[in-house]
């Protein structure tokens, strides 16, 4: 395991930002693969000034935005052919692209956004949105938004925590899932807040 963190390490040391945007676009594909831990990995090579941020945070965004457009347009023009064949690669159960569906109905920005967080549901995201024909700007958009979030939050924290990174990466890992389902409730909460709002105005109104 030591071997293969150095191995990451020399990686990220040697292609910078170029290193980082193959890694995140292979995760926004949803295919299994480490990008988030790598993200931490590049906070702490930005504290020791081997790597600089803004580098980084372009690499992530462009990373991402990269992939997920990729597996959108898979979704799209390939449609759930693509799925049931490939699917099990990228872990996408029949239960799940269904669940995954029914989220993306009830509100595309908390299921792009938040959603992304919950290792579940959260690789699939890009083709849902594809099958599902949502509008190619708002899955833009919201992908945009998760990117801005998800770098900043894991090259925070790789640059926080410094050499104790591997601390934060398992925090990260085992708790993932909790930061997505607390995003979607306090989303819900301010939906409901807004809507009760909106009711007691137009009966205020009247």
């Amino acid at each position: 395991m030591e071997n293969f963190i150095e191995e990451i390490f020399q990686y990220l040391s040697r292609l910078g930002g170029i290193g980082l945007f193959i890694a995140v676009f292979i995760d926004a594909t949803g295919i299994p693969f480490p990008g988030g831990l790598m993200i931490i990995m590049s906070g702490f090579l930005i504290q020791r000034g081997e790597l600089g941020i803004f580098e980084s945070m372009l690499a992530v965004v462009t990373g991402y935005i990269s992939g997920a457009v990729g597996a959108y347009f898979i979704g799209k023009y390939v449609g759930q052919p693509f799925i049931k064949k490939y699917g099990s690669y990228l872990k996408i159960t029949p239960d799940r692209f269904k669940k995954g569906q029914q989220l993306l109905r009830h509100s595309a920005a908390a299921y792009l956004i938040m959603g992304r967080f919950v290792p579940t549901i959260g690789n699939i995201t890009p083709y849902i949105a594809g099958v599902s024909r949502l509008k190619f700007f708002w899955f833009a958009t919201y992908s945009s938004i998760f990117a801005l979030l998800w770098g900043s939050f894991n090259l925070g924290l790789g640059y926080i925590f410094g050499a104790s990174w591997r601390k934060a990466s398992n925090m990260i890992g085992a708790n993932s899932w909790l930061i997505g389902i607390a995003l979607i409730i306090i989303y819900i909460g301010y939906k409901y807040y807004q809507h009760k709002k909106l009711n007691k105005n137009v009966i205020g109104g009247e």
